[in-house]
């Protein structure tokens, strides 16, 4: 259930991340804190700019930013 207002990774403990082909035009800077996080696809979206906080994220090992 998604509670207006909240992330929608709050409560799980995530390790892949795919959002890729949605279209979608921002990443919330909170991602950044998900420390859980190995893989992150967001590829193939409209982002504008990519949150400063993602190159920090301690167990990223995979990140694919391409064709935005």
């Amino acid at each position: 259930m998604i509670i207006p207002g909240e992330n929608w990774w709050d409560g799980y403990d995530l390790t892949k991340v795919d959002v890729s082909n949605n279209e979608i035009p921002a990443i919330p800077e909170e991602i950044g804190q998900q420390g859980f996080i190995q893989h992150l696809n967001i590829n193939t979206n409209k982002l504008q700019s990519i949150p400063q906080t993602i190159f920090a994220m301690p167990a990223l090992k995979y990140l694919d930013i391409s064709d935005n």
